[in-house]
This record gives C-alpha cells, structure tokens and sequence, in this order.
C-alpha cells in the first residue's frame, strides 16, 4: 500500500476508534513500530488532531472539536468544491448569512502545504461573465427558513398582501432568476412566485407540510391557464420555449411544422409577450389574436427606436 493511501485510511481509522495504541496501528496495517512512528509524525504534521499518553492505559486519543465538520478530500474533490463555489458566487443573493468567500477562507486555512499548492494553481483559471442581473433579495432567507420548519407563511406580492397562507415547497433558479414553488393552502394549489417580487413575508407559528407536492411533481398541482396559446417555431426556438417556467406545454410535430402548445393566464399577455420577442424569428405566435397583437406591439417598440 503506498504511504499516501495509508495515512489517508489511517486517518479514518482513527477517527473511528478515538482512542488506539501504536501496536494497534501496527496490527491494522501491517506496518513495523519505526514506520507506524513516522506515519504518526506525519499525520501531526498534516494537522490531525490528537495527543499521546503513557502508561498502562495510554496510547493516542483523537481530539474531537465539538461543532466543526471535518472531511477528508482528495486533489480532485478539492478542486471540485473551489470550482463550485466560484460558481455560485455569481449569484447576486444566497439565501444564507454565511458567505461563501468565508467558507473559502476557511478551507485554505485548514489545508495541507500540498493541497494550498494545488490551489494556487488553480486560481485564476476561471473566470465568469455571465453576471445575473437579478437584484438582491430581501426576503430569500426567510422563505428558506419556512421550507426547512415548514412554517405557514405570509406573502406580500407585487404591491398586493395576499389573503391566502402559503407553504413553502422549494426554490427554482431558472434563466438567471429565483423562483418561489409554494402551495396554497386553502385551495391545495401551486404557485410559482418570482423571488424578486416578494415584498414581505411573514412566518406563523402554525406548520403544514406540503401535501406531497414537491420540486420532481409540483408542475401536477399548478393550475392551468383560461387561455390556449401556440407558437410555430424552430428548433432553436422550441429550445428557448423550453427554457421558460410554462404550467403545462406540448409540443406536436405537424406538416414539418413545430407547434408549441400551452395554457396562460389572460393578465399575463403582456409578459408572455416580451419573453416571445426574445427568440425574434425563431417563433412565430398563431394564436390567440391578443398574444399576436401584443408581440406585435412589443416588436414595434423596438422598431421605433431606429425610425
């Protein structure tokens, strides 16, 4: 076994028993009184956390720091979490007081001299433009709190106190932006709130829990809208069709033709029509009058910058 693979697994190892003596070492794995010695230098050196004692009860004893979490990672997994918090990052909100720049520090703080080297290399390998223009939000870590204790909760949307009590099923990051998957408790219906629209949210002491509903089948629970839509479009438009938060949608392939079906709400026309203008020839909307008439309004604003 090489001597990387042993520390690593001599680590687990003594986590486990909390307290063991050099002979056990030894037994485990096979290794002479002068190597288990020199194993054990090594792994002080490297941090772990533990002391010796003499006499007839002696032995080493693993120093557990109450409250901290402590993980082993490999080169690869090391990286892997750097390249994921450099990611995440980008986000304008998260929804916990802890920053991640923190959580950074504190990881090359408590690694080895092999594994700082490592990261040094590996910073300023990446960079990220793709900056989401969405804007802090107040209330996310409150919303979060209501998923985990299940808490009934208030919500202020748009400008508007809505009267039903909410229960919180999950969160959604879609197309740069934050939505809220909640049901409503007093029609066991799910609505999907858009984070940065939240004004004000106020958490009872009453719970409930979500009924079933969760993030893989809410799309069952959300009601449908009065109005049909459809949209002939390409491939790439289809593409971007798909990207979108839709209630229901279908797709038919009919004559060569692409035709993206769906049900919407009449008062969101106007929204459903800018988010349209964005694939420019990619669709082409057929039905109803009033979406066509409203991207054709949408398009004309556009045209009127250039007249």
């Amino acid at each position: 076994m090489k001597k990387s693979t042993r520390l690593y697994h001599m680590i687990h190892y003594m986590n486990e028993m909390h307290h063991f003596t050099l002979s056990n070492l030894m037994e485990e794995f096979n290794i002479s009184k002068s190597t288990a010695l020199r194993d054990m230098r090594d792994l002080e050196d490297l941090g772990v956390p533990f002391y010796s004692e003499s006499g007839q009860h002696g032995g080493y004893h693993i120093i557990r720091e109450r409250g901290l979490t402590k993980i082993d990672l490999t080169p690869q997994e090391l990286l892997a979490l750097l390249f994921a918090f450099g990611s995440i990052s980008q986000l304008p909100t998260i929804p916990f007081n802890a920053t991640y720049e923190g959580i950074y520090r504190k990881i090359i703080s408590h690694s080895s001299t092999e594994q700082k080297a490592e990261i040094n290399r590996f910073l300023g390998k990446f960079q990220y433009f793709n900056k989401s223009g969405q804007a802090p939000i107040p209330h996310f870590e409150q919303m979060v709190q209501a998923s985990f204790s299940q808490q009934i909760c208030m919500i202020q949307y748009q400008g508007r106190s809505l009267a039903s009590p909410y229960s919180v099923v999950g969160f959604l990051f879609k197309n740069s932006k934050w939505y809220a998957v909640v049901l409503e408790i007093q029609t066991d219906r799910v609505r999907l709130f858009s984070m940065e629209k939240i004004e004000d949210v106020e958490l009872k002491d009453e719970v409930a829990d979500t009924g079933g509903v969760t993030l893989e089948n809410f799309t069952q629970y959300m009601s449908t809208g009065d109005l049909e839509i459809m949209v002939q479009c390409t491939e790439r438009g289809l593409s971007d069709l798909s990207s979108y938060l839709w209630s229901d949608q279908k797709v038919i392939n009919q004559d060569g033709r692409i035709l993206f079906t769906s049900s919407i709400h009449p008062g969101d026309i106007p929204f459903i029509a800018k988010l349209l203008t964005r694939s420019g020839r990619e669709v082409k909307v057929l039905s109803p009058p009033e979406l066509v008439e409203a991207v054709k309004k949408e398009l004309s604003f556009s045209l009127a910058q250039y007249q």
